[in-house]
């Protein structure tokens, strides 16, 4: 069982889960884009519409720089916030949205064998990185897979 925790999980309307209401100048793939975004709260997306006019939330590498910078980021803020002492273990998947500092989308998994989603800013320069979301993987495994291997508080079932 998962170490009990005050996790960072505020709403956010953005990601209500409702289906993404299309406008008729919207493409298909664009429309399959924004429902995998809503559906998953920007943690998986695997249709990305081919666009110069907006910004996308993309798969970003997990063994990149930044994203293990974001990672190790994202549990050490927790950990300070919370009191908590979880340790990284592995980056199980990133995405991120680039505006004026990189928000990234993370699934990752710690050593105490559960299954943690973070949304992290990572600042440039001068910004600054800001934790907004750490709590139990909701999205982990994907919620297209048919077997769901984790319980309620994102630990393997194992």
């Amino acid at each position: 069982m998962a170490p009990q925790y005050e996790f960072m999980d505020h709403f956010d309307p953005l990601w209500d889960g409702s289906p993404y209401k299309a406008v008729p100048t919207d493409k298909p793939d664009f429309i399959e884009y924004a429902n995998q975004l809503k559906t998953t709260e920007g943690f998986h997306v695997e249709v990305i519409p081919k666009s110069k006019y907006y910004s996308l939330i993309v798969p970003e590498r997990v063994d990149s720089k930044y994203t293990i910078e974001a990672a190790n980021l994202a549990v050490e803020e927790f950990n300070r916030l919370k009191g908590a002492d979880l340790k990284l273990s592995k980056i199980l998947n990133a995405n991120c949205l680039l505006v004026s500092r990189a928000l990234f989308f993370l699934t990752l998994q710690c050593v105490d064998g559960c299954f943690y989603e973070a949304k992290i800013y990572l600042g440039f320069g001068t910004e600054s990185n800001e934790l907004v979301m750490f709590r139990p993987a909701k999205y982990y495994p994907r919620p297209s897979r048919k077997d769901n291997d984790t319980n309620e508080e994102g630990c393997s079932e194992a």
